[in-house]
């Protein structure tokens, strides 16, 4: 049950934190260290946790795209000129969150949490 609400606080504030910012580093800083303490957190679904946390920037922005609704420090010019490349570019994200989740989860395992 820890695992669960832990992974939906971390997809919550990784959505809200890109929805209201434009800061793509800071959005890299918070998706490696939320899939590497669900990693850590339970090993053994690793690879399910940083496919999550890694598609919350991709999905977030599929859905502005099909809705019409985009993030307010996008102007009405820039949120015209998205499509599915980008989104399928933003795809990207999975890996890094995955490396992640995949190295807490060896820090887990040598800490006894799991198997």
């Amino acid at each position: 049950m820890v695992y669960v609400g832990t992974l939906l606080i971390s997809l919550l504030f990784s959505a809200s934190l890109e929805w209201h910012t434009n800061e793509d580093l800071v959005i890299m800083v918070v998706l490696v260290f939320a899939g590497a303490f669900i990693g850590w957190l339970c090993p053994r679904l690793f690879f399910l946790s940083g496919l999550l946390v890694g598609l919350v920037v991709p999905v977030l922005n599929m859905l502005s795209l099909t809705t019409g609704v985009h993030p307010s420090y996008e102007g009405e010019f820039e949120a015209t000129g998205h499509g599915i490349i980008r989104v399928l570019s933003l795809s990207v994200l999975v890996i890094p969150a995955v490396m992640a989740s995949f190295a807490g989860r060896s820090v887990g395992l040598h800490s006894g949490l799991g198997s």
